[in-house]
């Protein structure tokens, strides 16, 4: 797998010679940007895979023609997570929006909060070791981890 972000990020050209090699059959895209998705579908055809790896772009990716996401929200989530992509499959835009927005403040949590930080609290409130945090890393503030209880109360409320 090849992964691009806005700190390493590849041309298409290069994407395109780098897929040549056997074992690379894939992208994980995490720059962030929706038109490079879209560029990428694009330029790159519907051969090639390639996966969101930026949490709040879920949906704009999979509408840009990602194969998936590689995140950590399903940790925390799996259920809303394998019920966007389901929805997301079968070509289901309008429910997908729902699910989507269920979690969009999650998503953007642990994006603000740093993804070890959010997710090692989010996994010991819902009862699992999540180890340590290795320094510099802190764990989330007292305030911080009760905004992500409500939040991850919010994610498991039915939609009305």
């Amino acid at each position: 797998m090849i992964t691009t972000t806005k700190e390493k990020d590849m041309s298409p050209a290069l994407l395109k010679r780098l897929l040549q090699i056997p074992n690379v059959t894939m992208i994980k895209e995490s720059t962030g940007d929706v038109q490079r998705m879209h560029y990428l579908r694009k330029e790159l055809g519907e051969d090639v895979a390639f996966y969101n790896g930026s949490n709040p772009l879920a949906l704009a990716a999979f509408a840009a023609g990602a194969n998936g996401w590689c995140i950590a929200a399903p940790n925390l989530i799996p259920e809303l997570n394998l019920d966007l992509y389901c929805v997301v499959d079968s070509n289901n835009y309008e429910a997908a929006r729902d699910i989507f927005y269920r979690q969009l403040h999650l998503l953007q949590f642990i994006v603000s909060k740093g993804l070890p930080r959010a997710i090692k609290a989010g996994l010991e409130l819902t009862g699992a070791s999540a180890g340590y945090l290795r320094s510099p890393l802190k764990p989330l503030t007292a305030e911080e981890t009760e905004q992500l209880r409500g939040i991850l109360r919010e994610c498991a409320e039915e939609v009305v």
